[in-house]
């Protein structure tokens, strides 16, 4: 058996998907896997506990450490034991995610096989809990709006509907973030825009892009607010979005 803890500081949704959650597939396949949450991560990522149970892992809540001296024995914790690489996309990882997700989805499931392609602006709220955010995104939705776009807002969806989002989706366009990471899911040739603060300027995903067989193009946009060195609130050229889509969608 093994059993394996997540804690508070186990790194976003970014490092679970990409990193965490393979680890924890391949172990699977040669061990009877518990996953041990800490209550309180629990409780506000919902999406580890969705992904887990898609995948028919067996999880479990826990208070505090006290708790965990009590399954000391193959005890894997992922914020101190295991050492994972960091912002650098797997290969191997990603085929191995997508294969053992796609498996677990129902093979009726319509937005699998859907021929209809869609066109996703991946919007964030505009809230103090969101994290960045693009100012001028409505606007910029007025013009990908002509252009067949729709809005969404992941926050708004559970893992699996998140899954077929980027599944079924022809182009998306988002801010830099972690929700850009569901990528994976995407079908080879698909297309994805990276709106990416030049003060926070990192190649992970236009990484994950080339080992995922996505045609890749990034835009730049303008810090207008900053939170412990971190732009927040954002800006950006609504014609260098629209001019990096274009010829892809066949709009003149």
């Amino acid at each position: 058996s093994c059993n394996i803890v997540i804690k508070s500081n186990f790194g976003g949704y970014f490092h679970y998907l990409l990193e965490i959650l393979p680890f924890m597939v391949d172990l699977m396949e040669r061990y009877d896997v518990c996953v041990y949450i800490e209550r309180d991560l629990d409780e506000r990522n919902k999406f580890i506990r969705q992904s887990l149970n898609l995948l028919n892992i067996r999880t479990n809540t826990y208070i505090n450490d006290t708790f965990l001296a009590g399954i000391k024995r193959d005890l894997c914790d992922f914020t101190s034991d295991v050492q994972i690489p960091y912002y650098y996309p797997n290969l191997g990882a990603a085929l191995l995610l997508r294969g053992s997700v796609f498996k677990q989805i129902k093979r009726d499931n319509s937005t699998l096989h859907s021929p209809h392609r869609k066109r996703i602006f991946l919007a964030r709220k505009s809230t103090e809990s969101a994290g960045r955010v693009v100012a001028n995104q409505e606007q910029l939705m007025d013009v990908l709006g002509a252009r067949g776009f729709e809005m969404i807002y992941a926050e708004c969806y559970d893992f699996e509907q998140q899954v077929a989002i980027f599944q079924e989706a022809e182009i998306v366009i988002g801010l830099h973030g972690a929700g850009l990471a569901n990528m994976v899911f995407s079908r080879p040739g698909s297309i994805i825009v990276e709106i990416m603060p030049l003060e926070e300027f990192k190649w992970h995903f236009a990484m994950l892009a080339d080992i995922c067989n996505l045609e890749y193009r990034r835009v730049n946009a303008n810090t207008i607010t900053c939170e412990n060195n971190r732009p927040m609130l954002v800006s950006v050229d609504i014609n260098q979005v629209t001019a990096a889509i274009n010829k892809f969608i066949g709009y003149n």
